[in-house]
């Protein structure tokens, strides 16, 4: 048997609320207070956003600055270039060019088969010996000079050639330290050259005549230390 509910009678039956969007937004507003009595929120602040990062600015390579080419400093050759009249060293000897004779013929009855020059000098030994130190005596050789021509050609001195002056003979002697000595030396150039320097201080004593007979001028002048123009 079904017993029907009436109001009013027996137990009294709530009726049931529907959800309305006024009852959404108190909710809402409930749940903010709350919020707010546990405290503010915090946002942490957005992190830095990130930045390509930058590329170092392509420089451009450093061309080395264009510098003047230095000018050729003065070759051994010039830098022992000198001219007459002027005291140079050539090993232990001091040498002064005092006058040059060109195109001298013959001497003493003896014709050249080129043409004689005639060099004159003054030679003194500056070795550091005491004068009559046996061990610094030296000699002035005609076969260790050289005259070097407008043409470039390279003649030797020739000792032989010191018995045609008397001047020239005082260099068979040799040179006690300290003493000084005047004389000529005698070269015998290709006819029709002009002597451009005397060419003191050589460098290949004991090197075989026939070898350096053989050598090229330009070698040949280079194997002397000292230049003296005699122009």
């Amino acid at each position: 048997m079904t017993t029907c509910r009436r109001r009013g009678q027996g137990s009294r039956i709530l009726p049931r609320i529907a959800a309305t969007p006024l009852a959404l937004v108190a909710a809402a507003a409930l749940a903010a207070c709350d919020g707010a009595g546990g405290g503010e929120e915090t946002t942490s602040p957005p992190g830095p956003s990130p930045t390509e990062e930058a590329e170092p600015s392509p420089t451009e390579e450093a061309e080395p600055s264009p510098t003047e080419e230095a000018e050729p400093s003065p070759t051994e050759e010039a830098e022992a270039s000198h001219g007459m009249g002027e005291p140079v060293e050539a090993g232990f000897l001091e040498v002064t060019v005092e006058d040059v004779e060109t195109g001298v013929g013959d001497i003493g009855g003896t014709a050249p088969e080129g043409q004689f020059v005639v060099v004159h000098v003054t030679v003194t030994n500056v070795i550091d010996r005491e004068p009559d130190d046996l061990s610094g005596q030296l000699h002035f050789m005609a076969a260790d000079q050289a005259i070097l021509d407008d043409g470039g050609a390279v003649t030797l001195g020739n000792d032989d050639l010191l018995s045609l002056r008397e001047d020239a003979a005082v260099f068979y002697d040799p040179l006690m330290p300290t003493d000084t000595v005047e004389g000529v030396v005698i070269f015998d150039i290709p006819a029709g050259s002009t002597p451009e320097a005397l060419l003191l201080g050589f460098t290949l004593q004991g090197v075989p005549d026939d070898v350096i007979r053989q050598m090229p001028d330009e070698e040949l002048a280079n194997s002397f230390t000292t230049r003296v123009n005699l122009s």
